[in-house]
């Protein structure tokens, strides 16, 4: 169906509903175009799909954000439960400059899930609701690592899923700068967008002093 890849066992994925609702969770088996996720914890009774419910998926990919139309082809009740969904779109991929960017200086935490852990401690170069790009005097992750990432924004803190997409060097700064692309939900997403947008209005505001 398409050369983008398909999320990976252990990806954090977004479901999102046709009223809007989304939820997340993570892949627990791949084969093909078929995905089997765990039901979400907080899915709510009225949101349960059923057999040939259409939903769409997004998940944090190497070349940016995935997003593809999927249908639920099977169910099993909990506990855990899963769905066993089959990719039927055209994977679309949404890139970093396709995001509006902003941000700049606001403390950063990323934090590696697999094995042997760690926490590194910088700050935001720039930010999108596509990713965020910070910069460590200490940093040991690779390309393609699950992570979370920390940061807040104003009097919102956020605590997300994300996926390393690329790890610089910058031997003039003694740093090292790292690409993270975001799993969010859409009010996540809202956020990021809402405070990029306000921060920027504020620098043209002072601009016109």
């Amino acid at each position: 169906m398409t050369d983008v890849p398909v999320p990976r066992v252990g990806d954090r994925i977004t479901i999102g509903f046709d009223g809007g609702e989304t939820y997340q969770t993570r892949v627990d088996h791949v084969g093909g175009d078929v995905i089997t996720v765990t039901t979400p914890l907080d899915v709510r009774v009225t949101d349960l799909p059923e057999v040939d419910t259409v939903v769409t998926v997004s998940w944090a990919g190497q070349r940016g954000r995935h997003k593809a139309a999927s249908t639920v082809i099977g169910i099993t009740t909990g506990p855990p439960g899963s769905w066993r969904l089959r990719l039927t779109g055209t994977v679309q991929v949404q890139q970093q400059r396709q995001f509006v960017r902003g941000g700049g200086g606001e403390p950063l935490t990323i934090r590696r899930l697999g094995f042997g852990g760690g926490t590194f401690s910088g700050y935001i170069v720039d930010l999108s609701e596509g990713g965020v790009r910070g910069r460590f005097q200490h940093l040991e992750l690779h390309s393609g690592e699950h992570v979370a990432v920390r940061f807040a924004l104003e009097d919102t803190e956020l605590d997300l899923p994300a996926t390393v997409l690329r790890v610089a060097d910058q031997p003039a700064l003694r740093a090292i700068d790292v690409v993270a692309i975001l799993n969010l939900d859409e009010a996540q997403a809202t956020a990021i967008r809402r405070y990029i947008l306000q921060a920027q209005l504020r620098a043209r505001q002072a601009a016109a002093v």
